[in-house]
C-alpha cells in the first residue's frame, strides 16, 4: 500500500479541474489521495471526485467546532480554502488545526480578513504606497465590499447614474473607485511555509464571465511581477495567492488579493507551476520540484461540463 495523504477542501464546489491536478500531483509523489470537501449541498460537481461533507456556512459560529471535529475524525493532513469566507474562517483556526496534526494552508488571519473587505484592502494598499485606482472622476465603478467575482458591480457614467444605483442600496456596502480601462491581469503565486515566494506567474484575462476567467494567456509582465513580489514580501502570506491588476493608460494598478487558489489557477499549473505538488511535498518534508521557466503565449479556454446526481430510486 502506498503512503497516503488526506485533504479537506472548503467550498471546492465546481473546482473539478483543480482536484484533478491534486490527483496528478499525488500520483507523481507515489501517494494514495483521499479528498473531502465541505459544502452547503451534497449535489455539487465536486462530488464526483471527492466525498462531500454537508456542513455549516463558513461564517457561522458552529463552523469552528464542526471543522475541528472533522480534522480529528478524518485524520486530515491538509485543509485548503476555496472561497474568501473559507480563508477567513480557516485562518482564525490555524493554530488549533496545527495542534491536531494537520496543516491549514492559508495566510495570516489579519491578511485574510483585510482582503475579504474591498474597502479595508484598498486602505491596506494605500498605506504601503501601492498603486490603486484613485480620483473622483467618471466613469466610476461600484463594487460590493464583501462580494466576489463581479457580482453586484455597476459602472456609472455620471453622478445621476451613480445616485440612482445607490438610492436602492446601502452606500456603506459598496466601494467606489474610478473605472480604469486597460488589460486585466491575474497573477498566480505560491508562498512556501518560510514566507518565500516560490513562483509568480502573470496572465492576461482575455474573456471573463461573472468575474470568472474563461480565456487567459500567459504573459510575462515585469511591472506586475515586481509589484507582486513587493506585496508578497509582507509577512504573513502562505500557500496559493491570487492577485488582480489592470495595466491602465497611465500605470499598473492593483485591484485585489485573494489568499487562496483562483478559478483559473489550473492554467498556471498546466505550464509547470505545480502548486498542488508543492503543497504535498512541503507537508511531507520533501524537496520541491524545480520551478520551470514558464512560457508566454499559452492559452487556456474553459468550457462547461455536465454533472448528474441521479436519484437512487
Amino acid at each position: 500500500m502506498p503512503q497516503g495523504i488526506r485533504i479537506l477542501f472548503l467550498g471546492a464546489g465546481k473546482r473539478l479541474s483543480l482536484l484533478e491536478c491534486f490527483q496528478a500531483a499525488a500520483r507523481a509523489e507515489g501517494l494514495a489521495l483521499e479528498v473531502w470537501s465541505v459544502e452547503r449541498s451534497a449535489k455539487v460537481p465536486i462530488a464526483v471526485l471527492a466525498k462531500v461533507l454537508v456542513g455549516p456556512q463558513f461564517e457561522d459560529e458552529e463552523f469552528e467546532s464542526y471543522l475541528l471535529a472533522a480534522v480529528e475524525r478524518l485524520q486530515l493532513d491538509l485543509v485548503i480554502p476555496n472561497m474568501d469566507s473559507a480563508a477567513v474562517a480557516l485562518s482564525r483556526l490555524k493554530a488549533k488545526i496545527s495542534a491536531l496534526g494537520a496543516q491549514a494552508v492559508v495566510s495570516d488571519h489579519r491578511l485574510c480578513l483585510t482582503m475579504c473587505d474591498k474597502s479595508a484592502a484598498a486602505a491596506w494598499f494605500a498605506a504601503r504606497g501601492l498603486p490603486i485606482p484613485e480620483g473622483n472622476g467618471f466613469p466610476r465603478i461600484a463594487k460590493r465590499r464583501f462580494g466576489f467575482g463581479s457580482r453586484g458591480q455597476f459602472v456609472a457614467n455620471d453622478e445621476d447614474e451613480l445616485g440612482i444605483f445607490l438610492s436602492r442600496r446601502r452606500k456603506e456596502d459598496y466601494v467606489l473607485q474610478p473605472f480604469i480601462p486597460g488589460q486585466e491581469y491575474t497573477v498566480d503565486a505560491y508562498v512556501d511555509r518560510a514566507g518565500r515566494a516560490v513562483c509568480i506567474l502573470s496572465r492576461k484575462r482575455l474573456e471573463v464571465s461573472a468575474g470568472e476567467v474563461q480565456v487567459s494567456e500567459t504573459h510575462h509582465h515585469p511591472g506586475i511581477i515586481a509589484l507582486t513580489q513587493t506585496i508578497l514580501d509582507v509577512r504573513g502570506w502562505e500557500g496559493p495567492i491570487t492577485l488582480q491588476f489592470i495595466d491602465g493608460p497611465e500605470r499598473v494598478v492593483a485591484l485585489e488579493i485573494n489568499p487562496r487558489f483562483g478559478g483559473g489557477v489550473t492554467h498556471s499549473i498546466h505550464v509547470g507551476l505545480d502548486m498542488p505538488r508543492w503543497l504535498i511535498c512541503e507537508h511531507l518534508g520533501r524537496p520541491l520540484p524545480p520551478v520551470p521557466d514558464w512560457p508566454d503565449g499559452s492559452i487556456m479556454t474553459r468550457c462547461g461540463r455536465d454533472i448528474f446526481h441521479d436519484s437512487p430510486h
